[in-house]
């Protein structure tokens, strides 16, 4: 399922709740989000759902996004209880030749 601008932000916003500010995701929030998502797995199941590895640290983005894709239950899980991340704010524009203009200069 490919997924639109405002899910994609939907999964960042999970990503940064499960990784509470760090830049990766630990193993056992990572087990955390299968479970939530996929209640009642046996641990051999669970064990399937992890073969896309993130690192001994944890899952960094790009790594949650893969593991987010490899599973539609995932995805759903993420667009249904996580809100979309808010844009990042740009800084205004500034038109210098208009401010020198009505500073008179």
């Amino acid at each position: 399922m490919k997924l639109t601008h405002e899910q994609q932000q939907r999964v960042k916003t999970a990503f940064l709740a499960y990784s509470q500010g760090a830049p990766k995701v630990p193993l056992a929030m990572i087990d955390q989000f299968i479970c939530g998502a996929i209640p009642g797995l046996s641990y051999e199941q669970l064990c399937e759902f992890k073969k896309i590895k993130g690192t001994e640290e944890g899952y960094d983005l790009p790594h949650f996004f893969q593991l987010v894709h490899a599973n539609e239950a995932f995805q759903n899980f993420c667009i249904a209880n996580y809100p979309p991340a808010p844009e990042e704010e740009k800084a205004p524009e500034i038109d210098a030749l208009a401010l020198k203009a009505e500073k008179g200069f």
